[in-house]
């Protein structure tokens, strides 16, 4: 028998074995099934990927091998023409075929998929607001994006019109332009002699994480300028989401707030000694309140005023448009390295961050 199926048939009887515990109010017996499930349910999953790993090497060796001498060849000529060194001419059919594209900066070229994953692998160690927002892929440098009006827009009924006018449809248009931002880093002229070097496993840990903060800093930048209340205790939360954040945005809402947020509601229990925060049975290593998501943020990013601690509530993909050129260039930096014995590299990525319906988020600051 496979261990993912076992371990399948432990969750099922565990998640049993809560609402049995839930139903008998012994609420601190299925706390600690509930922290049982989270260790089953990421078992679970380790399991899955293994078994799914064990199947594809086992098909796919042949193609698998193909494929990585394709990926090691167009990594080598990325980085050849990024420290501008020659090219064979296998080399140069790679860059005839468009496999590596250079971009509008002098001597800069657009990481390849392959070297892009790197960086990808590198943000999933931190929490990205830029998975919760609107994320919209452009191609350019500047435009216009349609959006969808007002959230209780009604049809246009047309028998009744007479002249169809401007007026009488309900949409809107968002600007963009996207900007750049990026950091220069030092590298080692020693490991950059070798042209099969992964260039992304030297830089991309430092502009991952960098790279994060500023999305995330720009996001709540945004988010910060919705309109707040003061609360007195989660009540006012509850409020909140019932009263004073519309309907229409209800089901995709989420809560975000900071650590002193986190903890408040973390340690906090109803009249009956519940804990207002449960964690996700599909999804363990997430925390619900009232059954929606709770994502919180570091306190230097997002800051507590005095002993009032932020809440942000509602559908922030709805708020917030994320305009993503979704390209990283790395160039040879005109920054001279001489004196230590390093080159030092240029790492830009371009985006631009936009408000767009202020009625989706709504705020409370509650003490704590």
């Amino acid at each position: 028998m496979r261990k993912s199926v076992e371990l399948k048939r432990m969750i099922d009887e565990c998640k049993t074995q809560i609402e049995n515990l839930k139903k008998d109010k012994k609420y601190e017996d299925a706390l600690k099934e509930t922290e049982k499930l989270v260790t089953l349910s990421k078992d679970y999953k380790t399991a899955l990927e293994n078994e799914a790993e064990e199947e594809k090497g086992a098909k796919n060796m042949a193609t698998i091998a193909s494929t990585d001498n394709q990926i090691k060849l167009k990594n080598r000529v990325f980085n050849k023409l990024v420290f501008g060194r020659d090219l064979t001419e296998e080399e140069k059919e790679i860059v005839n075929a468009g496999l590596i594209e250079e971009t509008d900066t002098k001597g800069g070229y657009a990481v390849p998929v392959e070297q892009n994953r790197t960086i990808l692998e590198y943000r999933d160690y931190y929490v990205q607001l830029k998975n919760y927002v609107n994320v919209e892929t452009v191609n350019t440098l500047s435009g216009k994006r349609p959006t969808l009006g007002a959230e209780d827009g009604t049809l246009t009924n047309f028998e009744e019109m007479g002249e169809i006018k401007q007026s009488d449809f309900d949409f809107g248009q968002i600007a963009y332009k996207v900007k750049s931002v990026g950091d220069i880093i030092p590298v080692s002229n020693q490991l950059l002699k070798d042209n099969d070097v992964n260039l992304l496993d030297i830089i991309g840990k430092r502009f991952a994480r960098k790279s994060v903060n500023t999305e995330n800093k720009d996001i709540i930048n945004i988010l910060k300028t919705a309109s707040k209340t003061d609360g007195k205790d989660y009540k006012d939360l509850i409020k909140c989401l019932n009263v004073t954040l519309s309907p229409a945005y209800i089901a995709d809402a989420k809560i975000f707030t900071n650590q002193d947020g986190f903890n408040l509601l973390d340690t906090a229990t109803d009249s009956d000694n519940r804990p207002l925060m449960t964690p996700d049975i599909a999804e363990p290593s997430k925390q619900l309140f009232r059954g929606h998501e709770v994502v919180v943020v570091p306190n230097s990013l997002l800051a507590s005023e005095g002993n009032k601690a932020p809440f942000y509530v509602g559908s922030l993909a709805d708020f917030i448009y994320f305009f993503d050129r979704q390209q990283i260039e790395v160039a040879v930096s005109d920054v001279a390295g001489f004196t230590r014995y390093a080159t030092y590299i240029r790492a830009v990525q371009r985006y631009d961050v936009k408000k767009v319906d202020e009625n989706a988020i709504k705020g409370v600051e509650l003490p704590f």
